[in-house]
């Protein structure tokens, strides 16, 4: 095999990092290892979120979606001048941005709030504790227009389907009757002008001609007129006639004016007076702001489809458009004063002509001024009734017209809240959160668990992970499971172990290694028997004292006497050779304690213990001190002090970080070097061998090959000796 290691300081306490050990684990702290060791929580949680999702299904009313579809048009369109329409992008353009605009419309507060007023809606369970119908409609409903066609398609969902028919139903007539009414509402005052104007010429028709006649009756002679007349008849004739025109033209230019100002809602006279311009404004003026005020119409309404109403870009196009709005209706005022100032104009110089005329030719003239007069007000009043049939048939072919395409309906199939999603999600959500909730409790336990935990948290090598024993072993026999059982997984966890203790070992020049542990019940005593047996069948004569004055087991593992043993060489202060016992396991050596002392602090702490692991060192290649937990007693410290290294074994998931780090740090205060951790009863390795790290460059010492050769023959050795072990 092919071993090598990585010698590395860790700190002061010079401890060394091998390959293998921190190799070994590195996949036991990540995200889904911890999340399989904590399965229990997740499973729990998804099964939490599983029956919060019920309950919800149980609990949540179900929700249909009752839609139809419409088609909307203005009065005079068909489907063929739409397709006739669409072969022009503009046109294209123009019919997608009113279908989207009449999108709105419907699911604005007035339509919404027209379609909840219905009698029949005060009984309807949907609006049962509703305060606002208007904005539960909107809440709920969808509106969409169709991109490629005439189309509006309207949805709702609502608990109850019938009544959402009802209400789309609703919906439809309130928008229809709404567009309807805003357009007549718009031409009514236009068209009331033009009527009153109309009444008004014919009162004043009926006027003239009661003049004619009694004038007529009066003055028969008044039909002869001469050749000089004629010249003057002419120029009333040409005068008569301009201000009939001029009259035309004041009535265009203030029905005009009214219309204008009532379509876009103004009503203060002094605002639009300070918007007249200062020159004279011609049609071409007129129609310049008339289109830039589109512009700015359509472009705010894209605005508003991509804004809300507050934002600064919307603000701006609103009041430009007032300011436009204004300068447009104050430029119609104009042209109605202009018109007024030259019918004044006109109609003086009529009576100016009329003044000048001939007295002879006065009652002539006088007829025929009033025959002017009847002739001039029968034409205008022809013309008014061509812009009312006109205004007619505007308003008629403007009027917004639906068509069902599919009537309000509901689809069975599109409810929710859905089994199918719903459970997904939640169980999802509860797995999400059990992971969530293992990974915290595992950064908040304060347990060592795996050995890349235990080398993260003491910052510390670790020489080995020991697997569960199962079986319910005994002491004595997991004691030395690495003879007697070879072939388990924690007896290859020992021979690894050994292995990078060995390493430690021959290169700091170790000999004295004391065994302990942060707290008891650790195993630390079985971890002392199994790595001297490992040990002493690498070919090094090995010694294994049992230093635990207060709860010694060694001689119980072994099966020897502790009649006589490190108590008794401490008491008398001199080394005796009867307290060394030989094993059944070749190169083993094993110091019991001896009887239990009372005092046992005071004994270790003598320079007996320590001369006597020095006289010891000459004789064995290494010699392993099990000692008492360091939580116990001082004594872990005491033994520490005599010994030049210590291996620290934790119990995983039993030994804790605090306890832990405490008896690193109590093993260096007092100088011993600190080689590594063993992690003992892990259930996350398998009985293959954790690591087989490369050899580095530089490591062909004659110590390093030595290593090479012993370990190649530690398995013969280990098989050669199985059987003669069985009969221990």
């Amino acid at each position: 095999m092919n071993w090598a290691f990585r010698k590395g300081r860790e700190g002061s306490q010079g401890g060394y990092s091998v390959s293998a050990a921190n190799q070994m684990g590195g996949s036991d702290s990540s995200i889904g290892k911890i999340i399989w060791r904590r399965r229990g929580t997740v499973i729990v949680c998804a099964i939490i979120g599983l029956i919060a999702g019920g309950l919800y299904l149980l609990l949540k009313q179900r929700e249909y979606t009752v839609s139809s579809k419409l088609i909307v048009r203005q009065s005079g369109s068909s489907p063929a001048d739409v397709s006739q329409q669409n072969g022009g992008g503009g046109s294209q353009r123009t019919n997608e941005l009113f279908h989207a605009t009449q999108a709105q419309i419907m699911r604005s507060t007035p339509v919404l709030a027209l379609a909840a007023s219905v009698p029949q809606s005060d009984d309807m369970k949907t609006f049962k504790g509703v305060r606002n119908k208007s904005a539960y409609l909107k809440k709920h409903l969808e509106v969409t227009a169709g991109r490629q066609d005439e189309t509006i398609t309207l949805s709702l969902r609502t608990p109850y389907p019938e009544e959402g028919v009802k209400l789309l139903t609703s919906v439809t007539e309130a928008y229809e009757a709404r567009q309807n009414k805003e357009r007549k509402d718009g031409y009514g005052e236009l068209r009331q002008t033009f009527l009153d104007e109309r009444n008004r010429l014919e009162e004043e028709t009926a006027a003239i001609e009661r003049k004619v006649t009694a004038f007529r009756a009066s003055n028969p002679s008044a039909q002869v007129e001469d050749a000089s007349t004629a010249a003057a008849n002419r120029r009333l004739d040409s005068l008569s006639d301009a201000l009939t025109k001029a009259e035309l033209e004041t009535i265009n230019r203030k029905t005009e004016f009214t219309a204008t100002a009532a379509a876009i809602g103004i009503s203060d006279t002094a605002t639009v007076d300070s918007h007249i311009p200062a020159g004279m404004a011609s049609d071409a003026d007129v129609a310049a702001l008339k289109s830039e005020a589109g512009d700015l119409q359509r472009k705010l309404n894209n605005l508003k489809r991509t804004y809300l109403p507050s934002h600064p870009s919307i603000r701006q196009a609103q009041e430009r458009q007032v300011e436009l709005n204004l300068q447009y209706v104050g430029a119609i005022k104009q042209r109605w004063t202009t018109a007024l100032l030259r019918e004044g104009e006109v109609r003086k110089s009529l009576n100016d002509e009329s003044v000048t005329a001939s007295s002879q030719r006065q009652q002539i003239n006088q007829l025929r001024e009033l025959e002017r007069s009847r002739e001039r007000v029968a034409a205008t009043s022809a013309e008014l009734d061509k812009k009312l049939k006109d205004i007619s048939l505007t308003v008629d072919a403007g009027l917004i017209t639906t068509q069902d395409l599919d009537l309000p309906a509901v689809d069975d199939g599109n409810f929710s809240p859905k089994a199918s999603t719903v459970l997904p999600i939640t169980g999802l959500l509860g797995l999400v959160a059990g992971s969530v909730l293992a990974l915290v409790r595992e950064s908040a336990d304060p347990r060592l668990v795996s050995p890349a935990g235990v080398r993260s948290a003491l910052g510390l090598p670790v020489l080995g992970a020991i697997p569960m024993a199962g079986g319910g072993r005994s002491l004595e026999s997991f004691g030395w499971i690495v003879h007697a059982d070879g072939g388990t997984p924690a007896a290859e966890a020992f021979r690894a172990a050994r292995t990078s203790l060995q390493f430690a070992l021959n290169e700091t020049a170790t000999k004295r290694v004391i065994v302990t542990s942060p707290e008891q019940m650790a195993g630390k005593s079985t971890v002392a028997s199994n790595l001297a047996i490992a040990l002493a069948k690498s070919g090094k004569n090995v010694l294994l004292v049992d230093a635990n004055l207060r709860d010694p087991v060694q001689h119980r593992i072994f099966g020897v006497s502790d009649a006589v043993g490190l108590v008794d060489v401490l008491s008398s202060g001199e080394l005796n050779e009867r307290a060394i016992r030989r094993t059944t396991i070749e190169h083993l050596h094993v110091m019991p304690a001896g009887e239990v002392p009372r005092n046992a602090s005071e004994l270790l702490n003598g320079s007996a213990f320590s001369e006597s692991l020095e006289q010891l060192s000459l004789k064995y290649d290494a010699i392993i001190v099990d000692s008492p937990a360091t939580d116990a007693a001082d004594d872990a410290r005491i033994i520490a002090a005599a010994c030049e290294g210590a291996v620290l074994v934790v119990r995983s998931g039993s030994s804790n970080r605090r306890s832990a780090a405490a008896a690193r740090d109590g093993l260096l205060s007092v100088g011993c070097r600190v080689l590594g951790t063993i992690v003992n009863g892990h259930q996350g390795l398998s009985a293959a061998p954790l690591s087989m790290p490369m050899r580095p460059s530089g490591s062909d010492s004659p110590r390093h090959d030595k290593l090479l050769g012993e370990e190649s023959s530690i398995r013969d050795e280990d098989s050669s000796i199985e059987g003669r072990s069985r009969s221990i």
